[in-house]
């Protein structure tokens, strides 16, 4: 397997990185969907980061000492849960 191909997750079928969506969309368009809504999901969530560093560095850190320990716990939470969703979306699909 070269530097550019990967397997599919679902299907394991061997795929040429640049039309790894053409697949999705061609044999697996419910993950596809899933993607697109993922996606969105995460733009919301970097929304959010940016919305509570924003809001520690304009109060200047009166809001808490502790403030920046609630951002690193948000931050790794949310990656947490959001790479458990993933892997049980992937898992459904494949044993679907």
């Amino acid at each position: 397997m070269g530097f550019f191909e990967l397997k599919c997750p679902i299907c394991g079928v061997e795929i040429v990185r640049p039309p790894i969506t053409a697949h999705y969309e061609a044999s697996h368009s419910d993950f596809a969907e899933w993607i697109s809504h993922e996606r969105r999901l995460a733009y919301y969530v970097l929304f959010s980061y940016g919305v509570l560093i924003l809001g520690d560095v304009l109060y200047e850190r009166f809001l808490t000492p502790y403030f920046l320990f609630v951002v690193v716990a948000y931050v790794f939470a949310t990656v947490v849960l959001l790479t458990a969703r993933s892997r049980r979306k992937i898992r459904e699909l494949r044993n679907a």
